[in-house]
């Protein structure tokens, strides 16, 4: 990144402000732009982009992203992809639009047209262990969860045992029929689930022994008088 003053020569109030590269073949991403007075040290900061919004100026400006992805969504097409490399390319594709399609490492891949009404996803509840979503769709689709997929998340569907497919190379996904449901998922870390079985077998065994313990002292016949 490159941070740039340029003299305009002499103080003036822009209307606009225009900016061409005349770099051959090359691209410029512009990331912010301010009109600085030299004379008293004030400065604005003006938008380069309609989806940044401005919401804090100061020694630290921040924009908000008003085009970002939900963190819950409904998409009606799924590509299945033999890898992440595969899924890297397709992502840095411009054709390749998010909101509408998403990519799978596993599950079933969906390519049916859009539906006529636009499906709705809702977070109910969100915590560090366990999500809950209400979602309804016209036709089959995958709700994506923008939140990272690190193989302890399982998931429910209208309270049944449901799949949840790593999307989007980081992200989840879970198949939905059309119609209105109810999705839970939940954080189960993998070294809990297994401290957790261990415990079982450990407690099964403990009890398994103490049975046979008591029927072997019932069987013993009593010491003569």
């Amino acid at each position: 990144m490159v941070e740039e003053l340029l003299d305009l020569g002499q103080a003036m109030h822009p209307a606009a402000v225009s900016v061409r590269s005349l770099l051959p073949g090359s691209s410029v991403f512009l990331r912010g732009m301010s009109l600085v007075d030299d004379r008293t040290g004030a400065h604005r900061t003006l938008q380069v982009h309609p989806a940044y919004e401005l919401v804090h100026s100061g020694d630290v400006k921040i924009f908000r992203n008003r085009e970002v992805l939900p963190r819950a969504f409904v998409v009606h097409r799924a590509r299945l992809v033999a890898g992440d490399e595969e899924a890297l390319a397709l992502l840095r594709d411009a054709a390749f639009d998010p909101a509408r399609e998403v990519l799978l490492a596993s599950g079933r891949e969906l390519a049916g047209p859009e539906p006529a009404a636009a499906p709705e996803a809702e977070i109910v509840s969100y915590g560090e262990d366990e999500i809950q979503m209400r979602a309804r769709l016209d036709t089959p689709g995958y709700l994506v969860v923008t939140d990272g997929d690190d193989g302890g998340w399982a998931a429910e569907v209208d309270g049944q045992e449901a799949a949840i497919e790593r999307a989007d190379i980081y992200f989840r996904a879970v198949y939905l029929e059309a119609g209105e449901h109810t999705v839970t998922m939940r954080y189960r870390p993998p070294a809990a689930v297994l401290g957790l079985a261990v415990s079982l077998v450990s407690i099964g065994a403990w009890l398994l022994a103490l049975i046979l313990a008591l029927r072997s002292a019932r069987r013993r016949p009593a010491p003569p008088a």
